[in-house]
């Protein structure tokens, strides 16, 4: 098949190539990072203490499910990882055309954008595997949504009743977005109504009636979730995720810190590809290989006009994609491990990108600014998986070094210099690559960034799981960092 066939006739081809260049890395990332620890405890305490604590129980038993499936845990999760992460792919891209009804070069450009669209790290652990399920089966309910408003089923209203429950199980921001969009197809029907009077409204909030039955599920959900779902223990008492006058009176500093960090994050990326000879060399492929498959003739349309009300839909839906997050304090932050609190920003930042291309440039050179941004975040998104293949090689390294050196009784401080990695090397982190190491759960480990836990059993315990560790500073310092450039060079 030639090219311009491909891209004429079948763009999820062209959309799964650009998803698989920029993604493929991430079954060579064999780490355990972040939280993922607690998947490597016995699942009593995985489903009692952990899950049960935070109010996940749901999201134990999948974990539990998934670690009884293969001897190659981490590698089973790394390929659903990827495979829903395609699926995300393709679903967004044909929502764009259905839902949305945005004419076929935006859709493609807007989906090639989140295809190669640099993920983090968050997204690589499986403890976050559930929050990519919940956005899949987002994206889904949106394409049963849109096949029951137009003409409505019983039979297809509840299978989008099921799924869009679902999707605010594993995903419970889901709940805020939905609402989001919902109110977008509400005013969808009137933007060609220009007068601004009381019969505009009153069209408005009859339709929002007639879809306020899709929105039931998000309620159900929620009714279950206060009632059965809840933080218990020390996290009820430190008030996980939870709701307060105070987190509520900083809402718009947190929106303002969140549309912060998105700029910084959309613009450091060049500069960081700069400062790598081997990232420069992959840059210029990308761009040269785009530029060979994503053709002229077919996705480019230089009469799409970007308009205020694509501005303006993007700016609330992208309030939405984080409304639910700064409402309890969380603010997502790119290139760390707290860039799971943006799964669904990304969703309106390709859009924001696209529309703003569109509207500077109305020439044929619009094709070839498109394909160098996407060259770049194909290329930033290997350079992470770069950075993660490396972390899990000093994992490894760290593992070998607790199998092989035998540490003083007390709790320990870890030296990690500037070497606090991106991944989430955190101080639970360490205590779990002991574990892993040795069996053990008799030390809690402190960083430089955390020491406060240390005379409170409840978090040697319940949070911890470091059943045989007692209270108390740190008695033993490493320096690991020497350590594993020695195991390393070796």
């Amino acid at each position: 098949m030639n090219i311009n066939r491909m891209n004429k006739q079948h763009p999820f081809i062209l959309l799964s190539i650009l998803y698989l260049i920029s993604n493929i890395l991430l079954l060579f990332v064999h780490g355990i990072f972040w939280d993922d620890w607690t998947l490597y405890h016995d699942a009593k305490a995985i489903e009692q203490q952990f899950f049960h604590g935070n109010g996940a129980i749901i999201l134990g038993y999948v974990h539990l499910f998934l670690q009884g499936l293969a001897c190659n845990t981490i590698l089973l999760y790394r390929i659903l990882i990827l495979l829903i992460g395609w699926g995300c792919v393709l679903s967004f891209y044909k929502i764009l055309k259905t839902s949305f009804k945005i004419d076929d070069s935006a859709s493609f450009y807007i989906a090639a954008l989140y295809a190669t669209f640099p993920l983090g790290y968050a997204h690589m652990t499986m403890i976050c595997l559930p929050y990519q399920i919940g956005l899949l089966l987002q994206l889904l309910a949106i394409q049963i949504f849109t096949i029951s408003k137009n003409k409505f089923n019983l039979a297809i209203y509840l299978l989008f009743f099921f799924i869009q429950f679902c999707a605010s199980l594993f995903l419970v921001s889901n709940i805020v977005i939905w609402g989001g969009l919902l109110l977008f197809f509400a005013l969808q029907v009137t933007w060609s109504k220009r007068d601004f009077c009381i019969g505009y409204i009153k069209l408005v909030l009859n339709k929002l009636i007639r879809l306020s039955k899709y929105y039931l599920p998000c309620i159900v959900f929620w009714i279950i979730r206060n009632i059965y779902f809840m933080p218990v223990g020390v996290y009820q008492e430190g008030g996980y995720n939870s709701f307060s006058l105070y987190k509520f009176a900083l809402i718009p500093i947190n929106i303002i810190k969140s549309i912060n960090n998105t700029l910084y994050f959309t613009t450091i990326q060049i500069p960081d590809i700069l400062n790598s000879y081997l990232f420069i060399i992959i840059g210029i492929i990308m761009f040269v290989l785009f530029k060979y498959v994503i053709k002229p003739t077919t996705h480019i349309n230089n009469e799409t006009k970007t308009t205020c009300i694509h501005y303006i839909t993007i700016i609330l839906l992208y309030i939405f994609s984080i409304g639910a997050y700064v409402a309890v304090g969380l603010v997502q932050t790119f290139n760390s491990i707290s860039d799971r609190h943006a799964i669904l920003i990304i969703l309106t930042i390709c859009p924001l990108i696209y529309y703003s291309v569109n509207l500077i440039i109305k020439t044929e050179l619009k094709r070839c600014v498109l394909i160098f941004i996407l060259s770049i975040m194909s290329t930033y998104s290997i350079s992470q998986y770069w950075e993660a293949i490396y972390q899990s090689q000093r994992n490894d390294a760290i593992i070998n070094y607790f199998s092989n050196t035998k540490l003083p009784e007390g709790n320990v401080f870890v030296n990690e210099g500037k070497n606090n990695t991106k991944t989430g090397s955190c101080f639970y982190s360490w205590s779990a690559l002991h574990y892993h190491a040795t069996g053990k759960q008799d030390k809690c480990f402190a960083t430089s960034n955390n020491t406060k836990y240390y005379d409170s059993i409840d978090y040697l315990t319940e949070v911890y799981h470091q059943k045989d560790a007692k209270a108390g500073e740190p008695t033993v310092q490493i320096d690991i960092i020497k350590e594993i450039e020695k195991i390393l060079d070796n």
